[in-house]
């Protein structure tokens, strides 16, 4: 099933399904059982708490408006007289994913059909007609793979444990496609070793691809959210108290943090979209919780799910393949427990779309290395998490803005060039 949403009184599941797509499915989720050496293999990725995204109540009528707010220039959400996004921090705490590590991303994809990679990774090859391009349905996954035999061999509970990982975990959860129900194969090479897969920084790919799904999704008369809209609803939910469902109180220290609205939930009708514009337009800077985090106790917070002040305090960028996103966190200081200053320009980007003969760890390279900068000057064992941004003033002072600044748009208006010739 879709995670449970609200639908305004009076009005249809099939009207407001029109109004705004949402592409993240679960459907089955909990209808695939995994053994005990398959749930190990699941938690050594460190993947283990996206099985949480299930049952999170998804108001499709508030994501509607908020989408409307979302400024695709700044990748922030423009409200009366500040702005706001989801960030790293946001990202680690809700899905209880790590945002430091790899970027996701590689080029061992280049040269290789859908088809081997399949075979190469899960041992067998789908029929066309449970493709799409060089995507295969969710629904395919699900049918090969979630049961298996009385005694299985290793190989196959290999093969089931990453199918799982690719279906749910990646496909249905972190980065749902437009077309909704199917999952590329690119990701399989970064499912190889069980061990491996937790040195990605999955969050901030997932932060990446809601931005580019925001920043696209009322493009165009059919409204088409793709993308974790867990993490959207959950960061709704964190910051803004009007639009939270009613509750019963849930201890600050639930981790990861989407269980604390998952859990005892009471139904009640949703507000009509024009409740919501209104509320949204009538929002002030004192209705937002600027950090609601910092009841938090560290001890909950594990090591891989760290979320670094220099790193989520810094501009910079977020890659996944193909997707590249500019991340600004100085244009909503006050989620860092910081004040706001001057609102600074950013640098426009193009965007690109997947294409398997691009190695994409070299067309972002420059990017990547920023960005491998910030987490080469964090301790690798992530001992230190701070509940808010204490240590940032160097982060957000103008004469360190400017010089961050100055080498996105220099590297921005190089790019440009290169493209004009």
């Amino acid at each position: 099933m879709e995670s449970p949403e609200a639908v305004p009184t009076g009005k249809s599941c099939n009207q407001y399904s029109r109004e705004l797509l949402v592409c993240q499915t679960t459907e089955e989720f909990k209808t695939w059982k995994l053994n005990e050496r398959q749930q190990q293999l699941v938690d050594s990725s460190g993947l283990g708490n996206l099985v949480h995204m299930a049952d999170l109540i998804i108001d499709r009528t508030v994501l509607r408006v908020f989408c409307e707010l979302w400024s695709k220039e700044t990748n922030t959400a423009r409200f009366h007289d500040f702005e706001m996004a989801p960030s790293l921090k946001d990202t680690a705490y809700i899905l209880g994913i790590p945002v430091i590590g790899c970027v996701v991303t590689t080029g061992a994809v280049l040269n290789m059909s859908s088809e081997q990679l399949f075979f190469q990774y899960l041992g067998q090859v789908p029929g066309c007609g449970h493709c799409r391009g060089s995507r295969v349905k969710l629904s395919w996954l699900h049918f090969k793979f979630s049961q298996l035999s009385e005694h299985p061999t290793d190989e196959e509970i290999v093969y089931s444990t990453r199918a799982y990982l690719l279906e749910y975990l990646i496909g249905a959860t972190l980065f749902p496609e437009k077309e909704r129900g199917y999952v590329s194969p690119k990701y399989l090479p970064l499912l190889s070793d069980f061990e491996e897969v937790r040195e990605y920084a999955w969050g901030t790919a997932a932060l990446a691809h809601l931005y580019r799904a925001l920043s696209t999704a009322m493009s165009s008369s059919r409204k088409k959210l793709f993308g974790s809209t867990t993490l959207l609803m959950g960061w709704i939910y964190e910051y803004i108290p009007a639009m939270r469902p009613v509750t019963d109180d849930a201890p600050a220290h639930v981790f990861p943090r989407v269980c604390r609205w998952t859990r005892h939930t009471v139904a009640q009708p949703a507000m009509e979209v024009s409740d919501i514009r209104k509320a949204f337009s009538r929002l002030r800077g004192s209705d937002v919780n600027w950090e609601p985090y910092k009841d938090m106790d560290p001890a909950f917070i594990p090591n891989a799910c760290a979320a670094p002040d220099n790193v989520c305090c810094s501009r910079t960028w977020l890659i996944s393949f193909n997707v590249r996103e500019v991340y600004v966190p100085d244009r909503f200081a006050r989620q860092f427990g910081q004040e706001q200053h001057r609102l600074n320009d950013v640098c426009g980007l193009q965007q690109h779309q997947w294409n398997a003969s691009v190695d994409w760890s070299l067309e972002y390279a420059s990017e990547i290395k920023h960005f491998e900068q910030l987490i080469s000057a964090t301790r690798h064992d992530h001992t230190t998490v701070p509940t808010t941004c204490t240590n940032t003033e160097g982060v957000f002072t103008t004469a360190s803005m400017s010089r961050e600044f100055h080498d996105l748009n220099l590297r921005a208006m190089v790019e440009n060039i290169k493209e004009e010739f």
